[in-house]
Parts: structure tokens; C-alpha cells; sequence
């Protein structure tokens, strides 16, 4: 496996090098600027606003991208959705196609509208040969419905009748987000995890599919007993996957990691270190034949410093490594095929939200340059292959870094510059 070469150096303030933006022959909506290309967001249908707000009383009446999936094997194929509308585009996001809108009557296949049903979450499971789900919401307190495409152009159908009665509403704020997952060894096996605010119960904020949706199973919430009832709690935080291993899943639950070795019927509690708590995001590697790398984050509150904590042994121990460079609370991490290599956005000044992990020098690079651009950049995705893009959502619609096209990092380091390039064959 090739590691990708980033040269460091020494200066006063972070800096990344890039080359002015250019704006890409025929595409008018993506501009190129040095390691990033900037995707405008497409023409989105809108409802009134009386009626989003009565869908989802957090909408932005569609004027802005809520979710979003990249094909990690066809890596210029995107889907957007405003949560009225799903477009796809084949060609990086020049130009695009809508491939999905809630009907105007109801249907036995599809039991909702257009006037009140949410698109919630877009996924294109890896070695799923594109095929295509939707996550959407009937309307008001309905039941949410994932809705699949053969090849994300397709007519989108339901595989089933809907979520079991346990799941709980789903809509675009972030105060109640849903989340659609898919095991990476396996794309039949679906994951949904609720990610706000509710108040405890036995079952129903993890759901898991055998059979790509047509049927869901509840599956029950980590040793709820120990759990603090008195105080409101924010269940699945984060879900994550072995890469190898399709019953093997981690989370973070009420900011605690635990461990399923049995896709979700039982869960252990992780010792991450000395009994550490509020932890941040989740990130599990592996490459095949190793254990599992399970990364969590503890941020840098109640006067702490912000630190990394890796095990590499499937989450039996932990060791912690500063990360005082990463202000501001964490929103998304993703990893490529090099297990070292990290990218994590934050809630800061666009300069400093974007940052890599150079695991030689063990410090985190600051590497968004679009300026306001380059603000509110969150949920990366990485894609497949040895030097995978990662791409990042905003305000202003899609952004992907290309770490290849990094000329030079220059940050402060404590000893003279170094090149971080490692022989191929890693």
C-alpha cells in the first residue's frame, strides 16, 4: 500500500500551499482550488414554507444540501437531498439529474406525499453495485420507510412495510437524525441508529436489517440499567462497523464506547482509559488478517486538552495521543486505505476545521484553504482505493480534498523540517 507524501515545515502560523481556483472547463457550479474542488450546490426543489415546516419544523424550505453519499467505488458519482428531492450527478457534480421525489398520492408502494413526507439520509452501500437507499420520513409522526434503487436511477421502492413501531421519527435537524448504515463486508445488512435527543428505553434506538430493508429487527440499547434516567441522554451517538467482520459493531452510547460481538444482541462496556467519558466520534479500521483500530476522540472540555485515543488490538486497550491542535467540538471523521491516515472536521474558523493526521510527526494539519468558502465543512466521506478523495458537506454545497494534490503543510513543530514519505508496500 502506498502512504501519500506530505512535506512539512516549519513557520510561525499554519499554512497550506495551494494555486489560485480555476473554474472547470464546461462545469460552471465546480471550481478547482489547489488540493480542493468546490461543487456549488444544485438547483434544489423547494416546498412553501408552511409546508416544509409542517414536515419538519427545523427545514430550511430545501434551500441547502441536509444529506448527502458519495459512491465510494465510483467516485464521481453523488447523491444530495434538501429532504424534498434527491439529485445524482456522474460526473462529479457538473451536472445533475433528480432520480427521487415523494408522490403526489399515496401508494401502497410508496404510503405518503409529497406534501409531507422528509427525505432523511441517502446511502450507497460499498459492494453494493450501486445500488441505491433512501431513508424518508411520512409525514409528521409516521413511521419512516427506506426506500431502495436497484442503480440509484431506477424507480425507488419500499422492500418491506416500513420500520417496526419502535423507531422513532425521523427528520433533517440534527436534533433528531437518523442514520442509515450498511456493513462494509456485507451491503444486505443495513444499520439505523437515532442520533438525538429521547428519553431511555429498553429497545428501539438501534434497528438492523438482514435482508437490504425488506425486514428490521429492534435491537436493545447498551446495559440500560447503569444508565443515569434522571438526566436526558443522547442514545447512539455513533455506530461503526468492523470492516472484516459484519457482527462486530462499536458505539458510542450517552458518550460511553461499547462492543457487540453479535450484531447488536448484547454489549460490553470498553475500559477506554481510566474510565474516561464524554467521548467524541468514531472511527474503526482493520485491514484484513489484523485486528480492528478503534479510535475515539475525548474533546478538549472542563479545562482538559483534546486527545486521540487508538487501540489496535479490536478496543481491549487504549492509548491516549494529544491532539491540542483540534479546537472546537469534533462533527465527522473518515480514514483511507493508509489506517494512519485521519481526516476530522470541527465546529471552528474555516481555517482550522478541516485537519489530517500525520501519524509520523503525531500532530493533526490544518488544510482548509477556500476561506468563508470553507466554512461549516462537516460529515466527510472518504472513498474506496488507495488514494481515496474525501469529500465534505457545507452550507454552500460539496467540497472533496485531494491530499495528492497537497503542495506543502507548514505548521509549527518543535525540531527542523521532515518529509513524511514511507516506502511503498506498507
Amino acid at each position: 500500500m502506498r502512504r501519500r507524501c506530505i512535506a512539512l515545515a516549519v513557520c510561525a502560523v499554519a499554512l497550506l500551499v495551494t494555486p489560485a481556483a480555476t473554474a472547470q472547463p464546461g462545469c460552471d457550479g465546480v471550481r478547482t482550488d489547489g488540493a480542493w474542488t468546490v461543487v456549488a450546490s444544485p438547483e434544489l426543489p423547494q416546498r412553501p414554507v408552511d409546508t416544509a415546516r409542517a414536515a419538519d419544523p427545523d427545514s430550511t424550505s430545501g434551500r441547502q444540501i441536509s444529506a448527502y453519499a458519495v459512491d465510494r467505488e465510483r467516485r464521481e458519482r453523488l447523491y444530495v437531498t434538501n429532504g424534498v428531492a434527491v439529485l445524482r450527478s456522474s460526473d462529479g457534480g457538473c451536472s445533475w439529474e433528480e432520480v427521487f421525489s415523494p408522490p403526489a398520492v399515496p401508494s401502497p408502494e410508496l404510503p405518503f406525499t409529497a406534501q409531507d413526507a422528509v427525505v432523511v439520509d441517502v446511502l450507497v452501500p460499498v459492494g453494493g453495485g450501486g445500488r441505491v437507499h433512501l431513508l424518508v420520513q411520512a409525514g409528521g409522526t409516521g413511521r419512516p420507510y427506506v426506500l431502495t434503487s436497484p442503480d440509484g436511477r431506477a424507480p425507488y421502492a419500499a422492500a418491506g412495510s416500513g420500520l417496526p413501531p419502535t423507531a422513532d421519527t425521523c427528520t433533517t435537524s440534527l436534533a433528531r437524525r437518523c442514520r442509515l448504515q450498511s456493513a462494509p463486508s456485507d451491503p444486505d445488512r443495513l444499520l439505523l441508529t437515532l442520533t438525538g435527543p429521547a428519553p431511555l428505553q429498553a429497545t428501539g434506538r438501534l434497528l438492523v436489517s438482514d435482508d437490504a430493508g425488506a425486514t428490521w429487527s429492534a435491537r436493545p440499547n447498551p446495559d440500560p440499567g447503569q444508565q443515569q434516567a434522571a438526566l436526558p441522554r443522547t442514545l447512539y451517538e455513533q455506530l461503526a462497523v468492523d470492516p472484516f467482520d459484519a457482527d462486530r459493531l462499536y458505539a458510542l452510547v450517552s458518550e460511553i464506547l461499547w462492543q457487540s460481538g453479535d450484531f447488536g444482541r448484547s454489549w460490553r462496556r470498553l475500559d477506554v482509559r481510566d474510565g474516561v467519558r464524554d467521548l467524541s466520534l468514531l472511527d474503526v479500521a482493520r485491514q484484513q488478517g489484523m485486528p480492528a483500530r478503534v479510535r475515539t476522540f475525548q474533546p478538549g472540555a472542563f479545562g482538559g486538552d483534546p486527545g486521540l485515543l487508538e487501540s489496535r488490538d479490536g478496543g481491549e486497550e487504549f492509548r491516549l495521543r494529544p491532539a491540542l491542535d483540534l479546537l472546537g467540538d469534533l462533527t465527522s471523521v473518515a480514514h483511507g486505505a493508509d489506517l494512519d491516515e485521519l481526516v476530522v472536521t470541527t465546529e471552528n474558523d474555516p481555517a482550522r476545521n478541516v485537519h489530517v493526521y500525520v501519524a509520523d510527526r503525531d500532530l493533526w494539519a490544518p488544510v482548509n484553504t477556500l476561506g468563508e468558502r470553507g466554512a461549516g465543512l462537516t460529515d466527510v466521506q472518504a472513498t474506496a482505493g488507495a488514494d481515496p478523495d474525501y469529500w465534505f458537506r457545507g452550507p454552500q454545497g460539496l467540497a472533496r480534498l485531494d491530499l495528492d494534490a497537497v503542495g506543502s503543510i507548514q505548521v509549527v513543530l518543535p525540531d527542523p523540517p521532515v518529509r513524511r514519505c514511507a516506502p511503498a508496500g506498507r
